[in-house]
Parts: C-alpha cells; sequence; structure tokens
C-alpha cells in the first residue's frame, strides 16, 4: 500500500536572495543535515525510518530513492510517501514517512532545521 501525506499547514519557505541554484541545493542539503541532527537530538528515533527518509529534491536530482531504500530497510513495515513535485519551488527537504508530520508537531525537527539554517546563509524564513 503507497502512503500519500496530506500537509494542512501553512507551507514556510526560506527565502534566499540572488542565490545560485548550486547556492540553493547546498542549503538544502544543510537544512536536511540538520533535520537529521535534531532527530537525534529529539530522540525521535525509533527504527531510524523517519530519519532515513528524509531527502532533498532539486530541479535536477532527487534523493527519494536512496532515502526509501534506507527507510525501507530500516523498517520494512513503515510507509513512505511518494516523490514529491516541486512545482514552482527551486528545491525541498522532505520528510518522506506518513507519520513525520505528527513527529514534527510534537517535537519540530525540520521546520527548527530551516529556521537555524536561515541566519547562518543571510536568508529569511516566511509563511505562504
Amino acid at each position: 500500500m503507497a502512503a500519500k501525506v496530506n500537509f494542512h499547514k501553512s507551507k514556510i519557505q526560506l527565502q534566499i536572495n540572488g542565490a545560485t541554484e548550486e547556492t540553493i541545493k547546498n542549503i538544502a542539503h544543510r537544512i536536511e543535515e540538520r533535520a537529521k541532527i535534531n532527530v537525534v537530538d529529539n530522540d525521535q528515533i525509533d527504527t531510524g525510518a523517519m530519519l532515513n527518509g528524509i531527502y532533498v529534491v532539486t530541479r535536477h536530482s532527487s534523493g527519494y530513492g536512496q532515502a526509501k531504500a534506507k527507510a525501507d530497510s530500516a523498517n520494512p513495515d513503515a510507509q513512505m510517501a511518494g516523490p514529491i513535485n516541486l512545482g514552482s519551488a527551486d528545491a525541498a527537504v522532505v520528510a518522506g514517512m506518513e507519520y513525520s508530520i505528527y513527529q514534527e508537531m510534537q517535537q519540530s525537527f525540520l521546520y527548527k532545521a530551516a529556521e537555524q539554517t536561515g541566519p547562518e546563509v543571510g536568508g529569511l524564513i516566511k509563511k505562504l
């Protein structure tokens, strides 16, 4: 059974003025790195599927396949949502496990990672 996750929260964006595509990719990977550190620091690891299910998508690459393989390896019974469509965004950091949103709401790891990274790169976090 494929998982589908609908988020009914406000979307957020880290806005970086004048950033190149390469810079945006590097920032997304920095947020991914921090999100994974936050999962560990928050003691949100049970099987490791959620930690391994965090990945980056850009216009030219996607970490979905590798993240799904690692998450499935950590917990074959857990469900990961399918790959996302970027729409008009240049990059996205995704927490793909079906239950990630509940963990995020209990104790933020992904939004917190964006907050931590924003000042580091001179960015501005804003709600859409």
